[in-house]
């Protein structure tokens, strides 16, 4: 049987008490796991692979060495889908192809940040496989997709652009409902890519700015982010307000990360925004592992999350397995659950 694995949230870089896939026993006891699976024809990563925003690059790229040399052998193709916290380097990866056709001196349009696959050898992750395992690799974005041998369609996006800071700022509908249909996801992507390349980078490169993030983070979640930047051209007042008011709506710092019911109406407005029929939804970002039978005609027939493999309250080290039978969270050396597992209809 044909199995699909997914898992988000690796942040590689982070530091080994925090990453779990910073620990070499994690990643060898995740490889023969994949192994007992069998018949892996992708492994799916599914954005904040690499933590760009908080951890030092020498670090990043250690932590994905060690993780790639251990699981590339299992699956048939590795798909890289980034996310937020790698949004960066991807960015960087579309912006390349402009800057070569200039040197050949092409006539070259803005740079496309997605519709592009950068495949093998082509691919930013390339170096850190053995030349014979490169054809296996392929990095695209915003989203990926595949049909299992049941005729079901599964779509895989990390998450960002379903909620988060960039929702926050501009309504999916109301920003989009006037763009034909074949433009809209590129649009979306424009109007939030100087959020994700301000707050999960650049501001980050300042150690300064990455520890007043840190602090405002803990209050006041994301808004906090914003509030470091709107200090500088706003009464602190009015930027103090605008933190409470955040606080009365968003409820306390601990019950941050919401649920897949909790965020049904964003995933109602992306679905809309995409416009593809589809059967199965895998994200990620919020850490909160989840797995759900779709209870709405507007919604999937099965939602995921992955979860996340850094520590935290909730449970961690959790991935998703495809199958034409089932789809099911499993958690790392753990039992499955009965909730965990959801047969398709």
């Amino acid at each position: 049987m044909e199995n699909y694995v997914v898992l988000s949230d690796l942040h590689l870089g982070e530091e080994v008490n925090e990453c779990t896939f910073a620990d070499a026993v994690n990643i060898d006891r995740f490889a023969k796991e994949l192994e007992q699976v069998g018949g892996v024809k992708q492994l799916v990563l599914l954005g904040d692979v690499l933590d760009l925003a908080l951890s030092p690059i020498s670090r990043v790229t250690s932590q994905l060495k060690n993780f790639l040399d251990q699981v590339h052998t299992i699956p048939e193709k590795i798909i890289y889908v980034p996310g937020n916290h790698d949004h960066h380097i991807w960015a960087l990866h579309a912006e390349q192809k402009m800057v070569e056709m200039m040197r050949r001196g092409d006539i070259c349009s803005s740079p496309d940040y997605i519709n592009l696959e950068f495949i093998g050898a082509d691919s930013f992750v390339s170096g850190y496989l053995p030349a014979s395992s490169t054809d296996k690799l392929v990095v695209k974005y915003p989203i990926h997709e595949i049909r299992l041998s049941n005729g079901k369609r599964c779509l895989f996006h990390h998450g960002h652009q379903i909620y988060g800071v960039g929702v926050r700022l501009l309504s999916l509908k109301e920003a989009l409902k006037e763009i034909p249909e074949e433009y809209r996801m590129r649009e979306l992507e424009l109007q939030n890519i100087g959020v994700y390349e301000l707050l999960w980078f650049y501001l980050e490169l300042s150690e300064r700015m990455r520890e007043q993030i840190e602090e405002n983070w803990e209050e006041y979640g994301g808004f906090g982010a914003f509030s470091i930047v709107a200090k500088e051209m706003a009464d602190k007042r009015i930027v103090s307000a605008g933190h409470e008011i955040y606080k009365f709506f968003s409820g306390k710092p601990k019950e941050r990360g919401r649920t897949i019911a909790g965020n049904k109406n964003e995933l109602k407005q992306y679905l809309e925004v995409l416009n593809k029929p589809i059967e199965c939804l895998i994200y990620g970002h919020s850490h909160v592992p989840e797995l759900i039978a779709g209870q709405d005609d507007d919604l999937p027939e099965i939602i995921g999350n992955c979860g996340s493999w850094l520590k935290g309250k909730r449970r961690h080290n959790t991935y998703i397995v495809i199958n034409a039978d089932s789809v099911v969270l499993k958690e790392l050396g753990a039992d499955i659950r009965d909730e965990d597992c959801i047969e398709w209809k």
